[in-house]
């Protein structure tokens, strides 16, 4: 077992329909995080980072695979477990 993070992308699943009740997003134009770049040790981990560092679109869009894409981009990162970096609008 490596004691290396990976690198994580995390980004919005654009459903076409903003006003939808279920939407983490629905009507939300500002202060809303819409993608993110995070170290963690694994996918579970990596969710929860993402959401420590959400807008006003709440945790949940961050911890749902339905809402959110999940995609390891690294490996192998001497980067502490944390955010790297995140698209706000």
């Amino acid at each position: 077992m490596s004691d290396k993070n990976k690198i994580y992308l995390l980004e919005r699943i654009e459903t076409g329909n903003d006003e939808a009740k279920d939407d983490p997003w629905a009507g939300m134009q500002v202060d809303v995080a819409v993608g993110m770049v995070v170290s963690a040790v694994d996918a579970i981990n990596a969710r929860e980072v993402a959401g420590k560092h959400c807008g006003d679109e709440g945790l949940r869009a961050w911890h749902d695979e339905n809402w959110t894409t999940l995609k390891c981009i690294s490996q192998e990162t001497s980067e502490p477990v944390g955010l790297v970096l995140r698209n706000m609008l």
